[in-house]
């Protein structure tokens, strides 16, 4: 695996996911400034209420396509509440 495939792999989720760009601008990040595997590190943590419930569900797939999502996923609700996506 190429030693670029992090950075790659990073614009192109910030490029095609709309929900993904606005949660990291949403916690003052930049993707310009992720450049070495140290700025992995700052990148924040995802969870059900800060972006899987708080954005819209089509911006959480690269480039709003529906199309091809063939399964739908289930959290047990250990948090005391079940979650669908």
């Amino acid at each position: 695996m190429s030693e670029k495939f992090p950075y790659n792999l990073a614009n192109f989720v910030l490029e095609t996911v709309p929900a993904y760009k606005q949660f990291l601008t949403d916690n003052g990040i930049s993707i310009k400034n992720v450049t070495s595997a140290g700025d992995f590190e700052k990148l924040p943590i995802s969870s059900k209420e800060s972006y899987l419930k708080k954005y819209n569900y089509a911006d959480l797939f690269s480039n709003r396509d529906l199309t091809s999502v063939t399964t739908i996923s289930a959290t047990s609700g250990s948090t005391g509440e079940p979650f669908y996506i």
